[in-house]
């Protein structure tokens, strides 16, 4: 099927895993290998990571959210940055707890649960990098500007507006592949999760691109690493 949609990769797509063809190509067999032994310590090493961060970002938030924290553009940030972590470990807990007792798609609610979980996991995971972004800009524009403007860059009240631009998008992107997906039902397939034809037109051009927009982050958060460091120089 992932062949067939072209899905898996922007030019030729690769056989599908466990053929023929896929055990001639070194990528393929490279990833089934490290995937294989992995597996049986996966459960364990994703509980005990999601477990700490859980408790840790619990702790940053408790700090952070102090009435003396609070005066500081950078500390309301982390502060939201923590709670976007939060949220992640949350939603990784709750994908160990129900992959570990529903194997298989039996109800809609389990189906719709896996969705709406990994949804917030993307979600969340997006914004708190766009807040790590937001936190280097502000940093830059502190520096760039005059004396008399730069406590404002480094305010609570520019951190708030720098949180609701860059994660806005975010929230639009991945929102809109939640409403675009169903659960369907029925007697000859049972409980499925129901595609739309946007995410599937074009090889899956829609959903490569929000998958890309991911990335984006990381090219601004390098991009304004540079700018300060240039800066500074």
């Amino acid at each position: 099927m992932a062949s067939e949609l072209n899905c898996t990769q922007f030019t030729e797509p690769w056989p599908d895993p466990g053929t023929p063809g896929a055990d001639d190509i070194t990528i393929p067999w490279l990833i089934n290998t490290v995937v294989k032994a992995y597996n049986p310590y996966h459960y364990y090493l994703l509980t005990s990571m999601v477990t700490f961060s859980f408790i840790s970002n619990i702790l940053i938030a408790i700090v952070l959210s102090r009435k003396e924290m609070r005066s500081s553009g950078t500390n309301v940030t982390m502060f939201f940055i923590s709670i976007c972590d939060f949220g992640c470990a949350v939603a990784g807990l709750i994908q160990v707890f129900v992959k570990n007792y529903s194997i298989k798609y039996s109800l809609a609610g389990i189906v719709l649960l896996h969705m709406t979980v990994d949804y917030l996991t993307v979600l969340l995971h997006a914004s708190s990098l766009f807040l790590a972004v937001s936190l280097a800009f502000c940093r830059v524009m502190a520096l760039k500007i005059s004396n008399k403007n730069r406590s404002q860059w480094q305010s609570p009240k520019y951190a708030v507006r720098m949180a609701v631009g860059l994660c806005s998008p975010v929230v639009v992107s991945a929102s809109s592949i939640l409403f675009m997906n169903s659960v369907q039902e029925d007697e000859e397939e049972g409980v499925h999760l129901q595609i739309s034809d946007l995410s599937l037109a074009n090889g899956c051009l829609y959903m490569k691109l929000i998958l890309l927009n991911g990335d984006s982050p990381l090219l601004l958060y390098v991009g304004v690493v540079f700018d300060t460091v240039k800066t500074d120089g």
